[in-house]
């Protein structure tokens, strides 16, 4: 259904249509496109973003978490992969993500802190 409205040039209500499907830690591929026009009209934020991600890392779905790297901006995208690695461990993981988000969130911090991390998904 969402599919046929973004073919007849319909636009997506991240509440009504999409908050339900966030929510799950992995999503079929068939999902991709839907996920891409909510991409592309604004509607999946960093907050958002990394909420996924966070999900995504308690349940061990690496392949969500490098999808969505790529809609990251960039310091973020750098912060996220010094997050990957942590994720099998969970107190590591909590530590790294209020890590990731403080970071994330001070842009200057953030920018000095990845200007020289090399990102394999950049």
């Amino acid at each position: 259904a969402l599919q046929a409205r973004l073919a007849d040039g319909g636009t997506l209500d991240f509440e009504q249509d999409l908050a339900g499907l966030w929510a799950k830690p992995n999503l079929p591929d068939v999902c991709d496109p839907v996920l891409a026009a909510a991409h592309d009209q604004g509607l999946l934020t960093a907050a958002r973003l990394w909420t996924r991600i966070d999900r995504a890392a308690d349940a061990g779905q690496a392949g969500t978490i490098a999808n969505l790297a790529g809609w990251l901006p960039a310091a973020e995208r750098a912060m996220l992969m010094m997050y990957r690695p942590m994720a099998s461990w969970p107190w590591l993981r909590r530590l790294s993500r209020r890590v990731a988000n403080t970071a994330c969130r001070d842009s200057a911090f953030a920018s000095a802190l990845c200007a020289n991390t090399a990102s394999p998904l950049a």
